[in-house]
């Protein structure tokens, strides 16, 4: 007997059916009622079932309409129990036709007095009447169980003397309701049960030697039970999963079920990402609950949200939506071997693995991990999905994905046994008697030679090594390894034989990336959480895709998403989908400077390369110049839109936001010189006057290259030699002597050198890049600031700007202090003798105001008499000259 009512997958019942609720009378249509008021009426058979095993000792109720208490009307049902399981059932003669694909609900009153252990509920069964009729006639004893396609029960209660309304959700769209459609029948019963009354799939049996309470008296009431059906709406996707690959149509199955509207008003909306409505029409539908297909041919790969608005007998309207993944038309093989980027699956049952299996080979991802207990099998034993996840994982393995099972949760029915909460795995593992670990053996016995890696979670007190366990892995597995997940804040490497961190959906990118700094996570697995919900979609992706960069750029083995295959693709899927590909069997290779705000990531192994582009602005983009070679090279979106670009001269421009684009096609050696190059040192001192620095250049090739690197020289600086010339040997390095000077000392911090390089050997590389330089002020520390003023003499308005400088040297010094206006003229201030620790302050006035100095930048300069040191600050009036977008991304 089936316990749970379970809808049919993708389904979506009304609210009222949700909450348990009952529908709004106006939306309803009764099906059957069942009252006492005709004590002739001979609804209910006087027949009752007792739990399984126990003998039979005659009749243990009576039952009896009772005047004195009920709910509505005149009369109740009152049973009163004398021990046993009662189950008091509708007469085989009453026919209570039910229609497939719709939804009814049961709905009743009960009353119990004096029950301490059994509680009172109501029962629905599906049945196939013929098949009923049949097995009736020839006297079997348990026809209705024979003749059962679906059960469906209420809440147990006991209520103390007081009313309780009980309601039993119905849905008839199941397979099985299907074949039965031309002769499906409602049995209905009111029930009493004892504790043990059932045996959820051989997962509650009484353990032997335990006590087993029954109530011996007791009195239940019945009353004002009625069948209603409700209004239903089915909206679900064609495809397993709801991913589909472009330019296939997607095909949407909508059924509505509405008993008083016979052609309700039904809108079909799809928008994609950004909310951007891409299609709306009117679909006719009957309200008779048969299904049709919609499809939908939308322009563009990526994700979309289907919506449906229904407008029936109600006075509000039925929403449902649905999420859809279109993938790329046509996608090049994902490259074997780490890192991994895949799936981890929590959420399965056995029935829906046919479908799982089909949609993780339009996905390709390089890993997988499975739950091997999910709570969706809990009604089976603990042993039977074996063979279906086996013949998946087999699917996986010709496809060259890695499959790993994570063993997350206990079955219910082993956690009853050993008297432990499923999630108690590690406690579950520690015994040398554990029933789950004796259950565990038997999976390793079917799977030890096609999975490796297996998964159990850790806590604060995860201290014991594990021998049972590793004992059963080192007899049953191939090439044992076991990972206790943590999380990243508790990361220890003594846990397992290999580290798995289990991230936070709070974590940002940026945090990772401190958290995962050095080798912290370098050949671990890495599981990333989905960012908030609350978040806009394209929020969610952009975050999503960076988190995921970060983890890759810690130098993670695999990493993986979780994905719940029956509750539809998640935005953030893209992120997964879209970088797939790109960082799939690549290693991070180095990053091409382009802005201070801008990334370029080289993702490639020793055959090709590709990069990854993205911006920390918020809200907006930035055009960057990308060196990737005299070919011309693809540009993908996460949601798998191409474009084809020609470079000019070696370089691309590309609009680039917070979203990351892939860059395909690109020189493999153009990128890698690019991004390479450095000044050696990086540092450039303010006080050390003219330096000489050297300039490194690789040449990651298998020939010589030979050319020049022309340096875009900085205003106010001298650089020599400005052009040099460079021959650099087969995966050499080139070391090219330069000195640097200046007339204006620069402004402290870090600073961008252009330098265009042309090389040649087999073939030509020509590009531009940045070389960064990072130039240090240690001895003058400047702070500035500047406020408006009224000039005494005529009330014109002006600007005053202070300048505060501080000898943080050993050494006394003369300085000079300049200040620097646009269009307004230049002031110069001495400062004599400053001390080691003593500060000046200067103070310089510009005519003009607002008027002339909004949105530009004062300049003061600080030199030092004599000597090498200076050093410039700029002071932004208004919003200064650049007003240049930096704030970073939620990430």
């Amino acid at each position: 007997m089936a316990l749970l009512s379970i809808p049919a997958e993708g389904s979506v019942t009304t609210e009222s059916s949700e909450t348990g609720a009952q529908a709004p009378p106006a939306t309803r249509r009764l099906v059957h009622r069942f009252d006492f008021e005709e004590i002739q009426k001979a609804d209910w058979s006087h027949v009752f079932q007792q739990a399984d095993g126990l003998p039979p000792k005659g009749r243990f109720f009576t039952a009896n309409v009772d005047e004195n208490e009920r709910s509505r009307g005149d009369w109740s049902l009152r049973v009163h129990i004398f021990g046993g399981s009662v189950s008091y059932r509708t007469r085989p003669e009453v026919l209570l036709p039910a229609n497939v694909d719709s939804r009814f609900q049961l709905v009743g009153s009960v009353r119990t007095l004096d029950l301490k252990h059994s509680s009172a509920r109501l029962e629905v069964r599906l049945v196939d009447g013929d098949l009923l009729d049949r097995s009736h006639a020839a006297g079997m004893s348990d026809a209705i169980e024979v003749a059962t396609v679906a059960s469906f029960v209420s809440d147990a209660v006991r209520t103390d003397g007081d009313w309780k309304e009980l309601v039993v959700d119905v849905d008839t769209s199941g397979e099985a309701c299907r074949a039965a459609a031309s002769d499906l029948r409602f049995v209905v019963a009111m029930q009493v049960t004892q504790p043990g009354f059932e045996e959820e799939a051989g997962i509650q049996r009484t353990v032997a030697g335990d006590p087993r309470i029954e109530d011996v008296t007791g009195t239940i009431w019945f009353d004002d039970l009625a069948i209603w059906q409700l209004p239903w709406v089915d909206f679900r996707s064609v495809s397993p999963s709801g991913i589909v690959r472009h330019p296939q149509p997607v095909e949407l199955r909508i059924a509505v079920d509405d008993p008083i509207e016979p052609v309700p008003t039904v809108t079909l909306e799809v928008s994609d990402l950004d909310g951007n409505v891409v299609e709306r029409r009117p679909v006719r539908v009957l309200s008779s609950g048969r299904p049709l297909v919609a499809s939908v041919e939308v322009p563009l790969p990526g994700w979309y949200q289907a919506r449906l608005l229904v407008s029936g007998s109600g006075p509000e309207k039925t929403v449902r939506d649905l999420s859809i993944l279109v993938l790329p038309e046509s996608e090049k093989q994902r490259s074997s071997g780490v890192p991994g980027i895949g799936y981890s699956i929590p959420q399965w049952s056995a029935a829906e693995l046919g479908g799982i299996a089909t949609v993780i080979e339009r996905l390709d991802p390089g890993v997988i991990e499975f739950s091997i207990w999910p709570e969706a099998n809990d009604e089976l034993t603990s042993t039977d999905a074996i063979s279906a996840l086996k013949a998946v994982f087999e699917r996986q393995r010709a496809g060259y994905r890695e499959p790993m099972l994570a063993v997350d949760r206990l079955h219910r029915g082993l956690a009853r046994a050993a008297r432990l909460k499923p999630e108690e795995v590690y406690a579950a593992m520690l015994g040398d008697d554990s029933i789950s670990l004796a259950s565990l053996e038997s999976w390793m016995d079917r799977f030890g030679t096609i999975v490796d890696r297996w998964r159990i979670p850790g806590g604060i007190r995860s201290g014991p090594d594990l021998a049972n366990l590793r004992e059963v892995m080192g007899n049953l597995v191939a090439d044992p390894m076991l990972a206790i997940s943590q999380h990243p804040d508790t990361i220890d490497d003594r846990w397992g034989d290999e580290l798995f961190v289990m991230s936070r959906s709070d974590l940002s990118a940026a945090t990772m990336s401190e958290i995962f700094a050095g080798d912290a996570v370098s050949g671990a697995t890495v599981r990333i959480e989905s960012p908030p919900t609350g978040w806009s979609s394209r929020a969610r992706v952009d975050a999503a895709a960076r988190r995921l960069l970060a983890v890759w750029h810690a130098d993670a083995d695999r990493i993986l998403f979780p994905w719940n295959p029956g509750s539809g693709p998640d935005p953030t899927m893209l992120a997964w989908t879209g970088l797939n590909h790109a960082l799939s069997g690549h290693r991070f290779l180095g990053e091409i400077p382009l802005s201070p705000t801008s990334h370029c990531w080289i993702a490639g192994d020793s055959d090709a390369s590709q990069l990854v582009v993205w911006s920390e602005r918020q809200g907006s983009a930035e055009l960057v110049r990308i060196p990737v070679g005299d070919r011309p090279v693809d540009v993908l979106d996460l949601e798998g839109r191409v474009r084809r670009m020609i470079p000019s001269e070696g370089m691309i421009e590309l609009v680039v936001g917070s979203s990351p684009q892939m860059i395909r096609g690109v020189s493999a050696a153009t990128v890698q010189v690019a991004a390479r190059m450095q000044f050696e040192p990086e540092v450039m001192d303010l006080a050390a006057g003219p330096q000489n620095i050297h300039l490194l250049i690789h040449n990651p090739t298998a020939v010589a290259l030979e050319g020049e690197a022309s340096i875009d020289v900085p205003r106010g600086w001298s650089i020599e030699p400005a052009r040099p010339r460079v021959r650099i040997a087969a995966g050499e390095t080139a070391r090219v002597p330069i000195e640097i000077r200046w007339t204006t000392p620069p402004v402290a911090g870090e600073m961008r050198v252009p330098i265009a390089v042309l090389l040649e050997a087999d073939s030509t590389l020509r590009f531009e890049t940045e070389v960064p330089m990072e130039v240090r002020n240690e001895i003058l520390e400047v702070r500035t600031d500047w406020a408006l003023t009224t000039s005494a003499v005529d009330g014109s308005p002006g600007i005053v700007v202070s300048a505060e400088v501080i000898n943080h040297g050993d050494r006394p010094m003369d300085l000079q202090m300049e200040a620097v206006a646009w269009h307004s003229g230049r002031e110069r201030r001495p400062i004599s003798a400053l001390q080691p620790g003593e500060r000046a302050v200067r103070r310089f006035h510009f005519k003009g105001g607002l008027a002339r100095l909004s949105r530009t930048d004062v300049r003061v300069i600080i030199t030092e008499f004599g000597g090498p040191l200076g050093v410039t600050s700029l002071i932004p009036i208004a919003g200064g000259a650049q007003q240049v977008d930096t704030a970073l991304v939620e990430e």
